[in-house]
């Protein structure tokens, strides 16, 4: 999910989305380039993910050119915002072993907020607070304006 929404392009290198692994040998170009061929390989729950991910990245500007804003760092969580104009995406990434919720202080009121992922609506408060959950090991991708 960070490599979607932080500053810089988001890279996957070829037959990584599909879990393939190259390796280094005396023949490198056959070891570190297997042969891949694409009917061999179907969809399944993180091939979507990632087409997600780019769908995400590719539909909202903040993610491309977007202004960087720590919002949240601690040893479990970590939440940044990239603003553009008058809309920006929160992510927030939980690194514990346990869901969290947090309660976060925009640097700009929003009147609207929702999972990018999901659609799902986000808690807004009337100070102009986020309350999000986390799962454990997860993140959220949330669209503000």
């Amino acid at each position: 999910m960070a490599l979607f929404t932080l500053p810089g392009r988001p890279t996957l290198y070829y037959g990584g989305e599909y879990a393939l692994a190259g390796k280094r040998g005396e023949k490198e170009g056959e070891i570190l380039a297997p042969k891949f061929t694409l009917s061999q390989y179907k969809p399944d729950a993180f091939t979507s993910y990632i087409a997600k991910l780019a769908e995400i990245h590719g539909k909202n500007s903040e993610l491309q050119i977007g202004e960087f804003k720590e919002v949240y760092l601690d040893h479990r969580l970590y939440a940044y915002l990239r603003l553009d104009g008058n809309s920006a995406v929160l992510t927030v990434l939980n690194n514990d072993s346990m869901d969290q919720y947090i309660t976060l202080t925009l640097p700009k009121k929003a009147s609207i907020a929702f999972d990018l992922m999901t659609t799902e609506p986000v808690e807004l408060t009337e100070e102009g607070n986020i309350k999000v959950f986390c799962e454990a090991h997860g993140g959220r991708i949330i669209k503000l304006k």
